[in-house]
């Protein structure tokens, strides 16, 4: 009797285990993870500015916000931005007290399958008071500029299949001043700068870099090509009277290596640096900072078994392009670092990383000149 009994428990035992393994497997599969990351940030006074995204557990659900930080890194405001389906912000300015932001969403899960975005730019006072909030549809915003007497918003513009890269000024009050469109049909600008009177945007154009330089009013001067990765160029800086553009290098069609483009300001060629990466990669930013060095952000993918890993860089480039040093940042499953700004006689980086318990953080990593960690929150 004894042994039919161990019998009847073990199965009883042997059908919790499966029905409970696949029960895990099932919520595996389901599991939706966090998103809670920095994106872009600026910083004044020792007061630190920054957009981000998130998800709150919900997958596709992502919506923008913007949060303000005190000098250690300590969150002291946050806003969420709720219109639409979902959202995102991806460059933030401060404007005396006020702060100016741009970004795109869409207005539904059909807009959102179909990429149907629309522009955003909004202006909010120091206590956080939205003070205008202006769309442009068919239209992504992914830098702004402090332009004369209001704001120039860098982007890409949307017709069918066809995109433009789009240049569009506004007054400090939200009011619409001019509005620039270049290209042809595969055109898109990531970033801009602002310098000696001319307006230089770069990005991607027919799977090649491109640099166009442009008038105060926004009319077209010249602009040149450079072979890139599919990406084009992601950032550009000002050194010495010269423009240091960021992107990825094309070695192969499944391999990258991160670049660096100079050119001088009527668009000539001066120089290139390739780092040599082991996985493929490019680098996403590059700032100039109190002394003239570069420093970059750079952005790599560890192809493994199961998945693909991504791995954060932070280096230093002299004024000529020469590599000072590349320090790699290995701390979780996936890393990334989305910007970084001067701060005092550091780098303050931003970015998330993954953890398995609990889905994507958002943190801050304060560097030395010498690239060492400090601290990182």
């Amino acid at each position: 009797m004894q042994r039919y009994i161990k019998i009847i428990l073990f199965f009883i035992v042997f059908i919790v285990i499966i029905v409970g393994c696949s029960f895990l497997v099932f919520y595996q599969k389901k599991e939706i993870r966090y998103l809670d990351t920095i994106d872009a940030t600026t910083v004044v006074d020792d007061v630190i500015y920054a957009v981000g995204r998130n998800n709150d557990n919900d997958k596709e659900l992502t919506k923008a916000k913007f949060s303000i930080y005190n000098s250690k890194q300590e969150k002291i405001y946050e806003k969420l931005y709720n219109t639409g389906y979902t959202s995102r912000f991806y460059d933030l300015l401060v404007d005396d007290e006020d702060v100016v932001i741009v970004g795109e969403y869409e207005k539904t899960k059909k807009d959102y399958k179909n990429n149907n975005s629309i522009a955003v730019i909004l202006k909010y006072d120091e206590e956080g008071q939205l003070l205008f909030e202006k769309e442009v549809s068919d239209t992504n915003f992914y830098d702004v500029l402090a332009y004369d007497d209001g704001y120039l918003a860098i982007g890409t513009s949307h017709d069918k299949n066809k995109t433009k890269g789009v240049l569009v000024k506004f007054h400090t009050d939200g009011t619409l001043d001019w509005k620039k469109e270049y290209g042809t049909e595969n055109t898109e600008f990531t970033a801009g700068v602002f310098y000696h009177n001319k307006i230089y945007v770069t990005g991607i154009e027919n799977n090649s870099g491109v640099l166009v330089s442009f008038s105060r009013d926004g009319k077209l001067i010249d602009s040149i090509h450079e072979e890139t990765d599919s990406l084009g160029f992601s950032s550009i800086t000002v050194v010495a009277d010269s423009l240091v553009l960021s992107g990825g290098k094309k070695v192969t069609e499944d391999f990258s290596q991160p670049l660096l483009v100079k050119y001088d300001l009527d668009l000539s060629y001066i120089d290139s640096a390739i780092y040599d990466s082991k996985y493929s990669g490019r680098f996403l930013k590059v700032i100039t900072d109190n002394n003239d060095d570069l420093v970059v952000l750079a952005s790599t993918v560890e192809g493994k078994k199961n998945k693909d890993v991504h791995h954060a860089y932070i280096g230093k480039y002299r004024e000529d392009l020469t590599e000072a040093s590349v320090v790699p940042y290995y701390n979780e499953e996936d890393d990334y670092f989305t910007d970084v700004s001067l701060m005092h006689d550091t780098y303050l980086v931003s970015g998330y990383s993954f953890y398995s318990e609990q889905g994507y953080l958002s943190k801050f990593l304060s560097y030395s000149e010498a690239l060492k960690v400090l601290e990182v929150k």
